[in-house]
């Protein structure tokens, strides 16, 4: 079955509209709205871009701006579609107000699952409790069959500091676990906040075609230097 990843340079606002009709899952890392900067990176790629992320400043602006890039790639999906959003703990009941209401494209918040991230992580050094975890957000439109039923909580170590290249990168084998449950082979993945590529790799590595939006050119250049693809720059 052939299949296709692409990374697409510009503003998902301006793009997610553009992607083909059939989209059968979202898996998306959005800007969250409270001026992230990560300091887990080691690597000198990693160092050289840790830096605030766009459109990271404000939660009211990272919401609309979410809603805004949904209001255009929502109509663009099949008729059966899954969608993962991530988020933190401390904001998620802003991002659980603001994903339900994507009910009016068909899509049901269904369930928060938590991904254990097998470290306490950087962050508040005063507080007790590292946060080793992140939410992910999962919504789902039409009844696709469910393959299989599995805790949600997904156990899967964040990306090694001396690998990392973006301040909030996701490991690929956490994406894959998710592409597996929600998709079958050929069909047709988006991210529209795509960072250095991690979904449109995991897309690849499982056989399924995926198009990455990505607003940043020197992230975008990473991904598709991960996916050693063409660059389609709007």
């Amino acid at each position: 079955m052939s299949t296709t990843q692409e990374i697409w340079h510009g503003d998902s606002r301006e793009l997610a509209g553009k992607v083909p009709d059939g989209v059968n899952c979202i898996i998306t890392d959005p800007p969250y709205g409270v001026g992230y900067r990560s300091r887990h990176a080691t690597t000198p790629e990693g160092l050289r871009y840790v830096a605030d992320v766009a459109h990271d400043g404000d939660l009211l602006m990272a919401r609309g701006l979410f809603l805004e890039v949904m209001d255009e790639l929502l109509p663009r999906t099949a008729d059966e579609c899954e969608m993962y959003v991530f988020t933190r703990w401390d904001i998620v009941g802003d991002w659980i107000e603001t994903v339900r209401s994507l009910d009016k494209h068909g899509f049901t918040y269904k369930m928060m699952l938590v991904w254990d991230k097998g470290g306490p992580g950087t962050g508040d050094i005063d507080a007790n409790w590292g946060c080793g975890h992140e939410i992910i957000l999962y919504l789902k439109k039409g009844r696709r069959p469910i393959p299989s039923r599995r805790s949600g909580v997904i156990a899967c170590d964040m990306v090694h500091p001396l690998k990392i290249v973006h301040p909030t990168e996701k490991p690929v084998p956490l994406l894959t676990t998710l592409i597996e449950m929600s998709t079958n082979p050929g069909d047709l993945i988006v991210d529209p906040f795509s960072g250095s590529g991690s979904t449109a790799v995991a897309a690849q590595r499982t056989g399924r075609s995926a198009i990455g939006i990505e607003l940043e050119e020197h992230y975008a250049e990473i991904g598709l230097h991960r996916l050693d693809a063409q660059a389609f720059d709007f």
